[in-house]
């Protein structure tokens, strides 16, 4: 049985080269096909007739695409040849043509439109100029005027100090570089030099942090974008992520921050009648389980570990969320509310 997927490579090089406006000739073509068909693992193509021949299929095919629907002196309807010489170069009638256009239909264009529309969150970063082109020829593409309606949005910070470390830090991963970076602890306002592997890029309450390996202290560690204040690339060996899973990470915590060696803790918490609706339907975290609930409100539980962040959870609250067990964080939570009273004295 003829093997399909052949043909189907060949004509997917070719509808791109002729899509890029500049000429091709049938050797040029068949060069490009079997560099795709070998990277395919397929075998080369050795005769031009076959390329010639994928040629008219292209053309046959989408004839209906043309503008007049006539046959030019080639015989070609959507493919313009220009002979120079011996020679013939082929393209399509107009740039950015795509015999591949007409495989979205409305509702696929339109949510292209909005993952574009995602996408955009990153002009204007350095080395994202690809997003810039990418929102132009999607337009080229599909003919739309102006910018798609926004139906989505994310809570940013745009004014976050440090945004401008994203780009560094991402292709850092991408590409396994070690960095040295001038890190600076904002309670001691001290600054310190560390060698970071890193791993991988989080956003949290509006803030980016970047988590990795550091090689200074022997520890895995996160790093606020906005208390890096200087990054320099590393000449060390770059120490490869064998034991950080995000999803594992981040699953028994809430936020970014944890101390070294910590473990999940079950919370026991109590929450007034008023709250409790919502904060059932929007649990604080995913482990939130139900242990009693009567008319002046419900007592839940959560397996978490125990950080700055679930404090400030558990605040936001005010009055409608009081801590229960353990005893220790209950205290904790108690003095930072006594704190908190004296503000208002």
């Amino acid at each position: 049985m003829a093997d399909t997927r052949e043909p189907q490579i060949r004509r997917q090089v070719i509808d791109r080269c002729l899509s890029s406006g500049r000429g091709y000739s049938v050797m040029q073509l068949m060069k490009e096909c079997n560099k795709a068909l070998v990277a395919h693992g397929h075998l080369p193509v050795s005769v031009p007739n076959t390329i010639r021949a994928d040629l008219r299929c292209i053309d046959e095919q989408y004839e209906t695409a043309n503008r007049t629907g006539k046959m030019n002196a080639d015989g070609y309807v959507i493919i313009d040849v220009e002979h120079s010489g011996r020679n013939k170069y082929y393209r399509y009638w107009k740039e950015g043509f795509s015999i591949y256009h007409s495989e979205l239909n409305s509702e696929e264009i339109a949510g292209l439109a909005q993952a574009v529309n995602i996408l955009s969150h990153f002009q204007g970063m350095p080395n994202f100029e690809w997003v810039d082109e990418m929102a132009s020829r999607f337009q080229d593409y599909t003919g739309m005027i102006g910018e798609p309606a926004t139906v989505v949005s994310f809570d940013e910070n745009p004014d976050l100090v440090g945004k401008d470390h994203f780009t560094r830090l991402f292709n850092a991963i991408c590409t396994e570089t070690p960095l040295v970076i001038t890190y600076r602890n904002f309670r001691t306002n001290e600054d310190r030099k560390l060698v970071v592997h890193p791993y991988y890029l989080k956003q949290y309450n509006k803030r980016w942090f970047m988590f990795g390996w550091n090689e200074t202290e022997g520890f895995l560690a996160s790093y606020a974008f906005d208390r890096i204040i200087e990054i320099e690339t590393s000449h060390n060996d770059f120490i490869p992520n064998d034991s950080f899973v995000p999803e594992d990470y981040f699953e028994e915590m809430v936020g970014v921050s944890r101390y070294l060696n910590s473990e999940s803790t079950k919370v026991t918490l109590w929450v007034n009648a008023t709250s409790w609706p919502y904060i059932k339907t929007k649990p604080l975290h995913g482990t939130q389980r139900i242990v009693e609930e009567t008319p002046e409100g419900a007592t839940i539980s959560i397996d978490v570990i125990l950080n700055y962040e679930l404090e400030q959870l558990i605040l936001s609250y005010g009055e409608a969320v009081k801590v229960i067990s353990p005893v220790s964080f209950r205290d904790k939570m108690k003095q930072r509310v006594e704190k908190m009273l004296l503000n208002y004295n």
